[in-house]
């Protein structure tokens, strides 16, 4: 074997070597690498749901290693139901590995359902009820406001509480509920002889303890339409005396309190919080500042009025106006005179609410008078309750 021929033979034994030595390494560094998925190798996403990918890592030898390497070539469409898989690929040099992670896309949020109108309703015997509704969107099906499904019923031949609930499901099963009490009340009974003393504005540290002696002194129970003046001693002590308590506003600024129909909540929720935390109860008797007829909230909020007198009443509230005014927040300026304004007008063909003001000092001087004068003419005094006597007004706006 001449010289050339050697080397020849000797580059080819170099050259299969070579290549048997990259084979092994390549065996030994293919099986000592790997490819992992971070987390679960299935998801189940909801419907139009954002993915947070939690990714793969490539371990070499135990450690992980060659992150930025791993790719995936397809991202995640949650818009559209069924199986996707997601492919994550690692390359280097001549070494390559696949994983894959299945992400199922399934509706899995219940229908969004809303009340329409308010979840407490109160209503008189016989009166007509119309049921206001509901309103039903979901993730997924565009008709599912036909879908609902209403069970109870409410008798307005008979008193008592009933409830409806309104039940929607999709599709996929996804099922809620909404639930709305309607309370049937007897219709208010006209006492005829009775008179209701009522006081709003309070309480004041000037003149309604003294108010409070009077009414003592006689057994008397009357009813304090209170706002958020006043101290809190006050107004406990008038519901420890076993007066009604009831709502007026919490600031008795016009312009606030009517400026819309969530303004007027917003301050009726005030002062019922007010009357909650003194008294740990809360009421359910209203009175509008200038009564239901006033004509001054319309300069704020046109027609407000209207609908006013009919959501207190869906919220469960009930509005009392009155039929007999001592004028004190008027032409009264004394005692003379809120005295004559209120007996000059008492009936005993009907209930009789007066209105009066405990902060007034002539309405303070004058109501032990009021008071015998009611009982020497053989009057009902009365605190006045939510099937009392109404005496609503006339709706001005």
């Amino acid at each position: 074997m001449n010289t050339l021929q050697k080397k020849i033979r000797a580059v080819i034994i170099l050259f299969l070597v070579l290549i048997v030595a990259l084979a092994a390494l390549g065996f030994f560094y293919q099986n000592q690498f790997s490819l992992k998925l971070v987390g679960e190798p299935m998801v189940t996403l909801d419907y139009q749901a954002m993915y947070e990918d939690p990714g793969a890592q490539v371990y070499l030898n135990g450690k992980v290693s060659h992150q930025e390497l791993i790719y995936s070539d397809t991202p995640v469409d949650s818009s559209v139901l069924g199986e996707q898989e997601l492919r994550y690929s690692y390359q280097w040099l001549i070494f390559h590995k696949d994983t894959f992670r299945k992400i199922v896309i399934k509706d899995l949020s219940a229908p969004v359902i809303e009340l329409n109108g308010s979840s407490n309703m109160t209503l008189f015997v016989n009166e007509t009820f119309t049921d206001p509704g509901v309103t039903v969107t979901d993730n997924v099906d565009q008709d599912i406001q036909s879908k609902v499904q209403v069970s109870g019923s409410v008798d307005v031949s008979q008193v008592g509480t009933y409830e409806l609930v309104y039940r929607a499901t999709d599709q996929a099963g996804n099922s809620a509920e909404v639930k709305r009490t309607v309370l049937v009340q007897a219709k208010a009974v006209e006492k005829k002889g009775v008179v209701y003393l009522t006081f709003d504005d309070g309480p004041n540290g000037e003149t309604t303890g003294s108010i409070l002696d009077t009414l003592s002194k006689y057994g008397v129970k009357a009813t304090f339409f209170v706002t958020g003046a006043g101290p809190d001693q006050l107004l406990k002590r008038e519901f420890d005396e076993g007066h009604t308590i009831a709502l007026h506003t919490y600031t008795h600024k016009y312009n606030e309190v009517y400026a819309s129909v969530d303004a007027y909540f917003n301050d009726l929720n005030k002062i019922s919080d007010r009357v909650f935390r003194v008294t740990g109860v809360r009421s359910t008797l209203i009175r509008f500042p200038g009564g239901s007829s006033n004509g001054i909230s319309a300069e704020y909020c046109k027609g407000i009025m209207s609908e006013l007198v009919v959501k207190v009443r869906e919220k469960g509230y009930q509005y009392f106006d009155w039929n007999v005014s001592s004028e004190d927040a008027g032409g009264a300026k004394s005692p003379d005179q809120v005295f004559s304004n209120v007996t000059k007008h008492l009936s005993k063909n009907h209930s009789n609410v007066v209105l009066m003001h405990d902060i007034k000092p002539q309405t303070r001087d004058a109501l032990e008078r009021i008071i015998r004068y009611c009982l020497d003419n053989g009057y009902e005094l009365l605190p006045l309750t939510m099937d009392s006597f109404p005496a609503h007004h006339p709706v001005n706006n």
